[in-house]
């Protein structure tokens, strides 16, 4: 799949928004492995750094999670929790 080069998008915020929709099509699963930064290079047909970029950002968000040696892999969300305190005064 080759991204639009003559649009106003920046590449990599194109190939982050495909990656996106291929894991919510289940293309790639919760804790199943990315292609490699090479393989996703052929695939999209973009530069090393436009896809380090897309995945560093994905994995900012909490969508992905770098392992080394291992891989890049597909994680659930990250659930923010915040804890409330409840008082119970009478009145």
């Amino acid at each position: 799949m080759k991204l639009n080069t003559n649009s106003s998008t920046p590449l990599y915020m194109q190939l982050k928004q495909s990656i996106i929709e291929d894991i919510n099509k289940g293309i790639y699963s919760s804790g199943e492995r990315l292609p490699t930064e090479t393989e996703l290079c052929d695939i999209y047909g973009v530069s090393r750094i436009t896809v380090r970029k897309a995945v560093l950002d994905l994995v900012e968000e909490g969508l992905l999670i770098r392992q080394q040696g291992k891989g890049t892999f597909v994680q659930y969300p990250k659930v923010k929790r915040e804890l409330f305190a409840v008082n119970g005064h009478a009145e």
